[in-house]
């Protein structure tokens, strides 16, 4: 099968001077780094283009469940060995915590 040239895309944005300072940024250790302006629907594009050009893991922190479930579903086009985390089940092991 022939990679088509979408497949290639986070590449490319990774490459924007505006994301590129950003990933510099997290390979030297700058703590935070964050993006601002990124909408919902290209998040998880964002993060493909990120983990694309960083060699360490990548944790990415989401608000709500749902907003988890929506990012890594989508994140899954782009980077498909990318995991998920459930949310942990507090209530069946509250006594031992």
């Amino acid at each position: 099968m022939e990679e088509s040239s979408s497949d290639h895309l986070p590449s490319i944005a990774a490459h924007a001077e505006s994301i590129s300072l950003k990933i510099r940024e997290i390979a030297e250790g700058v703590r935070p780094v964050a993006f601002s302006h990124v909408t919902e629907a290209a998040q998880a594009f964002l993060v493909a283009a990120i983990a694309g050009e960083i060699s360490r893991t990548l944790w990415v922190l989401c608000p709500s469940v749902r907003s988890q479930e929506s990012l890594y579903e989508t994140l899954l086009n782009w980077q498909p060995n990318a995991l998920f985390l459930p949310e942990a089940e507090f209530a069946a092991v509250e006594n031992i915590l």
